[in-house]
């Protein structure tokens, strides 16, 4: 891996021994900024050859899935109160895995004890609980 390069891949070893691994979309190409959620071979065989060579793996692959991620123009994540007690949070910038249960856990914080400090770590000082009515912040 380059240095400064952004690092977007994941794993985790199942209870039962198997692996699920994600990523690499980033290094897929142009194909790869779609709302396609389909897995493309470009992708797929980096992530075959990172099992093999980097996780050691050799067992067969059972499970093979994409998605589609949300970007922002800040890369930080939207979260917004849209309504009163309806609550819209999203657009992870590829760190889903991370900053989507951090989010989540600030929006449960605000929601429920109107505990806003969470969320002020994520976006900032300047971020406001108002309801937004999906305009944005």
């Amino acid at each position: 891996m380059a240095r400064g390069e952004v690092w977007h891949r994941y794993w985790q070893q199942l209870p039962g021994g198997s692996i699920a691994i994600g990523g690499f979309r980033d290094h897929g190409g142009p194909s790869e900024w779609t709302y396609d959620a389909t897995p493309t071979d470009t992708v797929q065989e980096m992530l075959e050859s990172f099992v093999r060579t980097r996780l050691q793996v050799a067992a067969p692959i059972t499970h093979r899935w994409a998605a589609s991620a949300g970007y922002t123009e800040s890369g930080l994540p939207v979260i917004e109160q849209v309504r009163e007690g309806v609550w819209a949070l999203g657009g992870y910038s590829g760190t889903g895995n991370v900053i989507g249960a951090l989010s989540g856990r600030a929006v449960v914080a605000a929601a429920i004890d109107r505990d806003y400090a969470a969320v002020r770590v994520l976006l900032g000082e300047a971020w406001s609980p108002d309801v937004t009515q999906g305009r944005g912040a």
